[in-house]
């Protein structure tokens, strides 16, 4: 028998403790009207999915609000420290001048020692040095590798202009922003070209910025893609002029509507400008 602060009789033993509160299976009652509230994930609830998922999978338990806090506190720590290896630069070692004899006022002893530090160190720079160069020649062997490919595929396009096509995407859209959509896509030189042939998408894929969602547009560009066949040009009516000098320079500016036409796949002002000569001609 025991006496508490209040001068009452406490029970003996923790049954009788036990006993004033309720049993598990009470508890599970309780429980069973929380689950049937709104935190519970109904039949027809819709969740994300890529539908590669077995059929008669089973369906995890549902955590506990004790669980769920830990489960969120570790992502929180985990998405701190992968910040923090990505924002805290690694400390590299300074290998400092070669240690001298008289800069120990000849003590043999802290010279050697000093000798031994110096060599452990430059041994870990050199490591450092040779790590960084192996990872750059890495970088450059994978891009050299890409671009080549990107350029082999290009000349079996059925066009004669994909170098012009090339400089003028990639004139129009930086330079870096043409190596993401030739590191990105397998069919980067179908894309070029398509962009070249079309000024509209081409301005509108130039206007996003954000790196992360150019690389999306393009893609989604990608997708649009269809090859056609190339339609034969109409043969040109000859045009007859008695004037040289007007027909040299009839010819250049014949030529440049031409090229233009060749680059936009437009030549109505090509054929209203023959109409015009054979007005004049006439």
């Amino acid at each position: 028998m025991f006496i508490d602060e209040d001068g009452e009789e406490a029970p003996e033993t923790l049954d009788a403790v036990d006993q004033d509160f309720e049993s598990p299976d009470d508890e599970g009652s309780d429980q069973e009207e929380l689950t049937d509230g709104d935190g519970a994930e109904g039949d027809d609830d819709l969740i994300p999915s890529f539908g590669d998922e077995p059929e008669g999978a089973a369906a995890p338990e549902a955590d506990t609000p004790l669980v769920r806090t830990l489960r969120n506190q570790l992502r929180e720590t985990q998405r701190e420290n992968r910040q923090l290896k990505r924002t805290t630069p690694q400390p590299r070692v300074e290998l400092g001048p070669k240690p001298k004899f008289e800069d120990f006022d000849y003590d043999e002893e802290k010279f050697n020692q000093a000798t031994d530090d110096w060599y452990a160190r430059k041994a870990v720079v050199d490591r450092e040095n040779e790590q960084r160069a192996a990872e750059q020649r890495q970088v450059e062997e994978q891009g050299n590798a890409i671009l080549s490919a990107y350029q082999d595929r290009a000349k079996k396009l059925p066009v004669s202009d994909f170098d012009a096509a090339h400089q003028y995407v990639s004139d129009e859209l930086g330079e870096q922003r043409a190596s993401i959509i030739i590191a990105g896509s397998d069919d980067a030189e179908k894309l070029i070209y398509a962009l070249y042939k079309s000024p509209a998408k081409l301005e509108a894929l130039q206007k996003i910025e954000n790196p992360i969602r150019f690389a999306f547009a393009a893609a989604a560009l990608q997708k649009d893609l269809k090859t056609m066949k190339r339609r034969a040009p109409a043969p040109d009516t000859p045009i007859r002029s008695n004037a040289g000098n007007d027909a040299s320079a009839s010819d250049k500016r014949l030529a440049k509507l031409e090229a233009e036409a060749d680059r936009t796949g437009d030549r109505t002002k090509v054929v209203a400008y023959k109409r015009q000569l054979r007005a004049a001609a006439h």
